[in-house]
């Protein structure tokens, strides 16, 4: 759908795109699972929402986390200004306990997606291995990359650009 401009150009709402990626991953989710038992599936898609909404509930506290640091820094840069010797110390000890907070915070965020990129690129690359042992499929051949491990990176660096989309669209 979209609105049509002079230069004939779509421009859709961000319900409309986040409507088509749902639309997507569906069609991708069940063309990669065709091959699994229902157990396997089951298990798939429940780690896979696990880890789509711890990566999303870490953006969320990254969020608040990000905007209490900006607190903190204006009650420092405050105190310094005041020349305010208990605040600039007390803010100093927030500053230290934060740090270890974030630290740990930070580093689960990203294995978190780290985890999700492995998950997504293991499963993809299994259904395209499938793909290419059925007989009736021959998607492994219709690429423009003539060896097959190369086709196999193909599938790594479009999972990885998908997983950046996913991020841009929740950060944005």
């Amino acid at each position: 759908r979209g609105n049509n401009n002079d230069n004939n150009t779509v421009i859709m709402t961000p319900i409309e795109i986040f409507y088509q990626i749902l639309l997507l991953g569906k069609r991708l989710y069940k063309r990669a699972n065709n091959h699994l038992s229902t157990d396997e599936q089951t298990t798939n898609f429940k780690e896979m929402i696990f880890l789509i909404l711890s990566i999303v509930g870490l953006l969320i506290v990254n969020t608040a986390y990000a905007v209490y640091w900006s607190f903190l820094v204006r009650r420092f840069a405050t105190s310094l200004q005041e020349k305010n010797e208990t605040e600039f110390y007390n803010v100093l000890y927030e500053v230290l306990v934060n740090l270890l907070l974030k630290l740990p915070l930070s580093s689960l965020s990203e294995f978190c997606r780290g985890r999700l990129s492995l998950f997504l690129q293991r499963h993809c690359t299994q259904a395209f291995f499938n793909s290419f042992f059925n007989s009736k499929s021959k998607v492994f051949f219709h690429t423009k990359v003539k060896n097959a491990g190369l086709r196999i990176l193909e599938v790594q660096n479009w999972v990885g650009e998908v997983q950046r989309l996913f991020q841009v669209i929740l950060t944005r």
